[in-house]
């Protein structure tokens, strides 16, 4: 190692500035602070005050490297002397492309969850780990190959997921204990407090697409994070075996995800990204159920949805699969309807719509029409539920992510908005964004495939725009939306 001794050599150059690379702060990515001794105490002591501060930059990158390989074998930092940039070692980049190896790498273990539990104990546990050293703001901004953003965003998706990002052919990967906790955890300290107690981001803009993709694969864990309901941390499905993440406002972690969300609702790619996946999940979540599945079960029991007990797949079996005797899914909740699930569905688009109308209220988006259109391009388009039910086929979360859409954005928003012309867009744009709109298609298209009898149609969808109206009063009480 380079001697750290005070001394100045003899070959440090008479016209150096004082204070030549600036730490990368702030979501920006801009530095501050400015040189001082250029132009008091004399040209020596602003060289020596230089050289020491850059030796001790180097002899704390030093350090922090060396706890990594400690800690887990694995270096994050290197920096080359008078650079400013992160140049990350090959076996850092290549976590990109080993999900497996990601995903131990930045675990942050067993003993996160039980901190996690406890009021403020995600927050609290900020004890250094892999992972938030990957996420130092100096990492942003990298000396050459991929930019920071896209490199981090895709380690950080192939940690989470147990697949690339460029993977987009086979299936979703079932969700493990290990990825939730580093989900849990990048997104407490992505949507970090700030020093005056409230959260915003720790990322530069640049970082919203891929920020918007990680939660892209966790839609029920995005539903459920924004609801201010208390959960715990990680949650096992008992039938898929698949781990989720509860974002509990006991932990006060749910305001972490909200400030992530809040901040990438601002960028209409990343607002498509989410969109998508929170509308697809809604349609995955109604594949499996029968005609007579759509109301709970206390419902149907009391014979408000007894117009036949035939299924449609013609077996007469009235709740005949192998779990047909389960009456509780994930988490103890009764068996599924279509009413409980797009209920449940509802609350991360309601949150992304609110975030968005934020951003109109501020002046962060000038114009709302165009934003809305531009999300339109983005988006992959609309989904709608299978032809026929598929009994006990429950999809992994992550599937949401990779669902191929049925039409393209433009052509679902014009075939069901009731726009009479092709160029009609700001109508057809305007259902499009309309999230209660969209839920209600998918409904729609669910009935008209299950063949519903129209009486119990009209039931559904009573009850359907009856609970978005009673989720918007709880979840926003306090003002309105805006209009789009």
């Amino acid at each position: 190692m380079t001697d750290q001794g005070e001394d100045v050599p003899e070959d440090v150059p008479e016209n150096v500035p004082e204070n030549t690379a600036q730490p990368r702060g702030g979501r920006n990515g801009a530095g501050s602070g400015g040189g001082e001794g250029a132009g008091s105490g004399g040209q020596g002591t602003g060289r020596r005050r230089w050289y020491r501060r850059r030796a001790a930059r180097r002899t704390a990158v030093t350090v922090l490297a060396l706890a990594l390989v400690a800690a887990s074998g694995l270096v994050l930092y290197e920096v080359a002397r008078g650079d400013d940039c992160w140049r990350p070692p090959k076996a850092t980049a290549r976590l990109a492309q080993d999900p497996a190896r990601a995903t131990r790498a930045l675990d942050p273990g067993a003993g996160y969850v039980a901190d996690a539990q406890l009021p403020g104990g995600a927050e609290k546990n900020a004890s250094p780990d892999a992972l938030t050293a990957l996420l130092s703001d100096s990492h942003w901004h990298t000396c050459h190959g991929p930019s920071g953003p896209r490199l981090i965003g895709d380690i950080l998706t192939a940690a989470t997921t147990g697949r690339t990002a460029d993977d987009r052919t086979s299936p979703a990967r079932r969700h493990t204990a290990p990825m939730a906790r580093t989900l849990h955890r990048a997104v407490n300290l992505l949507g970090g407090r700030s020093e005056g107690g409230h959260n915003e981001v720790t990322y530069p803009a640049e970082f919203r697409p891929y920020a918007a993709r990680l939660l892209a694969s966790w839609p029920d864990s995005v539903n459920s994070g924004v609801t201010n309901l208390p959960r715990k941390a990680l949650t096992t499905d008992r039938q898929t075996g698949e781990t989720h993440v509860g974002f509990g406002a006991h932990n006060f972690d749910n305001a972490q995800l909200e400030a992530v969300v809040l901040d990438l609702a601002a960028d209409p790619r990343s607002y498509a990204i989410l969109y998508d996946a929170l509308r697809a999940r809604a349609a995955d979540r109604l594949d499996p159920l029968r005609r007579d599945q759509a109301f709970p079960p206390g419902v149907r029991e009391a014979g408000h949805d007894r117009e036949s007990d035939q299924r449609e797949d013609g077996s007469g079996d009235k709740q005949g699969d192998e779990h047909g005797d389960a009456d509780e899914d994930r988490d103890g909740r009764e068996e599924p309807s279509v009413t409980g699930e797009l209920f449940g569905s509802a609350a991360g688009m309601a949150a992304l719509a609110h975030a968005r109308d934020q951003h109109v209220a501020r002046g962060d988006i000038p114009d709302g029409t165009a934003f809305d259109r531009a999300v339109v391009r983005h988006s992959a388009g609309g989904y709608a539920p299978t032809a026929r039910p598929e009994g006990t086929r429950h999809a992994f979360e992550g599937a949401a992510a990779l669902r191929k859409p049925s039409a393209k954005a433009a052509d679902w928003a014009r075939s069901a908005s009731g726009s009479a012309v092709a160029d009609d867009t700001r109508r057809s744009v305007a259902w499009f964004m309309d999230y209660e709109q969209q839920l209600r298609r998918t409904a729609d298209l669910w009935i008209t495939r299950r063949h519903l009898p129209a009486p119990v149609a009209d039931r559904l969808r009573g009850a359907l725009d009856r609970a978005h109206d009673l989720q918007i009063d709880l979840q926003y009480a306090t003002g309105p939306r805006l209009d789009h």
